[in-house]
């Protein structure tokens, strides 16, 4: 596994996440389910929908868009935190070895020790 971290990247995804959250749509599965209708490649919007499964508890869901959009190349240190908590909620140690990932990376980031 290797995680790319690329900070223009992790700050557009950022970026895009505060214009959603101004929207009110961060946590509305609906919009990002439409974005993905529209646009199945689309890893960003797996990125935010599994954001928002893993904030109101749907762990499984949240972890089956995390790998797609890894799967899409969205290689970066939050898609390995997100997807091995997610993992870690629902049982599966092997996918919580993503946590690692971004452990490794960025031993002093709170995010990721929380």
């Amino acid at each position: 596994k290797r995680a790319f971290f690329n900070g223009s990247v992790q700050q557009s995804l950022d970026l895009i996440g505060d214009f959603n959250t101004t929207r009110g749509v961060s946590l509305d599965i609906g919009y990002f389910n439409d974005l993905i209708e529209k646009n199945p490649d689309d890893a960003i919007a797996y990125y935010h929908r599994g954001i928002a499964q893993l904030t109101i508890g749907n762990h499984r869901l949240a972890d089956t868009a995390m790998i797609r959009a890894q799967s899409l190349g969205l290689k970066l240190l939050y898609t390995y935190a997100g997807r091995g908590y997610a993992s870690l909620m629902t049982g599966d140690i092997n996918g919580a070895s993503d946590i690692a990932v971004a452990l490794i990376a960025e031993p002093r980031n709170a995010l990721y020790q929380a």
